[in-house]
């Protein structure tokens, strides 16, 4: 498991007009994607070819997470 940045992820991660950073936030802070804030950084939980690790042990909130990036990735 790596961290790479919010920002960054973003940039990695969506195509066309990404998440918000608060949504991103949010997202973590609810446990939907899997990241942190380490000092006044926030950073997001990627395998190693960066993609983010998403489980929460929720299901409906992975099934959601999986098909709003499958409409993204559609667009």
């Amino acid at each position: 498991m790596k961290r790479m940045l919010l920002h960054e992820y973003r940039r990695h991660a969506y195509l066309g007009r990404p998440p918000s950073r608060q949504t991103l936030i949010n997202w973590i802070r609810h446990g939907a994607l899997a990241g942190e804030k380490v000092g006044g950084a926030w950073v997001v939980f990627v395998d190693d070819n960066g993609e983010a690790l998403h489980s929460t042990g929720n299901a409906l909130a992975d099934a959601a997470l999986s098909r709003w990036k499958d409409q993204q990735l559609t667009r």
